[in-house]
């Protein structure tokens, strides 16, 4: 059964709800699990669900960004969903610390031919971003260690261009994990930073774990 709010609209985060948005994709789903499943390591970061994938291509499709910066690569399923997505000549950076999961998501991407349309850097994010001084279309901040996203949002904006779109993952925590766990006081922080911030136009999406979208407007 789907609840339904008291105001009448439906709970999306309500099990049957995402049951059913899921049941429509079943080819992503078994994408995903394929993903999962040939990556050997027994222990990597979080990807993204089936939903976030699709989202993140979709926006890629509807903005068509030139440069795209991820931070956080894991075995590499979403950055496969954005570049799949990219217009001629578009170009992927993709950052993490860890070069384990990075190699399954490189073999992952030659596998679907989309090595050539991405280029990963294994560095800890709190190296690259202030040392970066290329500008991109969009950014999608995805970095496990989430008391990095607040301390890390001043660079994001910096390289992000006015008009560019800001994604970060997660974003609900403070409601999933609880207020009082450190992830969740850490996002809640970012969250407060990203909807009071005067340059930027944002909404918070239940999506998953919580997807935020941001576009710097100057």
């Amino acid at each position: 059964m789907i609840r339904y709010p008291d105001d009448g609209g439906i709970s999306m985060t309500d099990g049957s709800v995402l049951a059913y948005i899921e049941s429509l994709y079943p080819a992503e789903n078994r994408l995903r699990r394929q993903i999962i499943d040939g990556c050997p390591l027994e222990h990597f970061g979080h990807i993204v669900a089936g939903d976030t994938a699709r989202v993140l291509s979709l926006l890629v499709s509807l903005i068509r960004p030139q440069t795209v910066l991820e931070l956080g690569t894991s075995i590499g399923y979403s950055a496969l969903a954005i570049a799949r997505a990219l217009p001629a000549g578009g170009r992927l950076i993709t950052i993490d610390h860890d070069p384990r999961p990075v190699a399954c998501a490189t073999r992952l991407w030659v596998e679907h031919g989309l090595a050539d349309r991405i280029e990963c850097q294994i560095i800890d994010a709190r190296q690259y971003l202030p040392t970066c001084n290329r500008q991109f279309d969009m950014i999608f901040q995805d970095i496990g260690h989430k008391p990095l996203y607040a301390g890390l949002f001043g660079h994001c904006l910096r390289l992000l261009r006015a008009g560019g779109l800001l994604v970060a993952e997660d974003t609900l925590f403070p409601l999933k994990k609880g207020l009082d766990s450190p992830s969740g006081q850490a996002i809640h922080q970012f969250n407060r930073l990203v909807a009071e911030s005067p340059g930027l136009a944002s909404v918070l999406l239940p999506v998953d774990d919580g997807l935020t979208l941001a576009v710097k407007q100057w």
